[in-house]
């Protein structure tokens, strides 16, 4: 319940936002006077026009507004390019943004795939080991295409399960087998990691993450929401979720007003 109204509350005060022109003036300030550039990590789900899906899932419609306005605003990066930044201490040269989704649904490849390519836009897909090959899962055929086309696979568990409640063998296992499955498709070296429900304290802990290290990952990503900052962790990199928002609500999100100090104040207050 808090969550939702979370999410009405938000859509909210991003309308108010965007159509007073705040957000505008806000990017502008941001940008040329602070020059102080966004480092962001999107996390989508599912991209689909079939009929009743969960909330997780983006209609190709929003999907394609989403990705015209990275393209025209951001500087639209590979995992692999996000994390050196991070790794090496540098901000970016403009705001700098990365396109994951979780799990491995089949219409990452029917329905945003093409999407992709229209813009020429890199992403990088994280996948539970057990969904490939089923009916609403990616099949093997279709991860080689989409990695030639330049999307990176990532690990994210065998049976995307809570990390933080299984033993560290099962746990070890899971990240583990995951990996070396992604391997075995790609042919291939599987670099990054993205936790399931990924949460940090609730959903994974610092053991998962010493055994993601073990595991020969060279970073990792939460569902924490955040942009990527000095404060950041390698092993449990903030992203944006993303849910099928208005394209005001994505610029807003994306203009870093939300991570302003008062708004971090008033999101403590309200406890979300």
């Amino acid at each position: 319940m808090k969550y939702r109204a979370a999410w009405r509350a938000g859509m909210a005060a991003s309308a108010l936002l965007y159509l007073s022109g705040v957000i505008s003036l806000f990017n502008f300030f941001r940008r040329r006077i602070m020059k102080r550039n966004i480092s962001v990590v999107l996390m989508y789900h599912r991209v689909s026009d079939d009929g009743e899906l969960p909330d997780i899932t983006v209609s190709t419609k929003k999907f394609e507004s989403h990705i015209s306005y990275l393209a025209k605003n951001f500087n639209v990066v590979t995992v692999d390019k996000i994390v050196e930044l991070f790794r090496k201490g540098e901000r970016p040269a403009r705001d700098t943004a990365a396109v994951t989704f979780d799990d491995g649904f089949k219409d990452n490849y029917t329905f945003a795939y093409p999407v992709l390519k229209k813009y020429n836009i890199p992403a990088s897909v994280f996948v539970a080991a057990d969904y490939v090959g089923r009916d609403f899962g990616l099949g093997e055929d279709e991860i080689r295409e989409m990695n030639r086309g330049g999307v990176t696979f990532g690990a994210h568990t065998i049976s995307h399960p809570v990390l933080s409640g299984l033993s560290r063998e099962d746990a070890f296992r899971e990240i583990n087998g995951s990996k070396r499955a992604l391997e075995d498709i790609l042919g291939k070296e599987v670099s990054y990691f993205a936790y399931p429900y990924g949460k940090r304290g609730r959903d994974f802990n610092d053991d998962s993450i010493d055994i993601v290290r073990e595991c020969g990952f060279r970073a990792a990503f939460a569902t924490d929401n955040g942009f990527i900052t000095e404060r950041s962790i390698l092993f449990g990199l903030n992203r944006i979720g993303m849910r099928d928002l208005p394209r005001f609500v994505l610029e807003a999100r994306l203009s870093g007003i939300f991570e302003s100090r008062i708004f971090c104040a008033l999101r403590r207050l309200a406890g979300i």
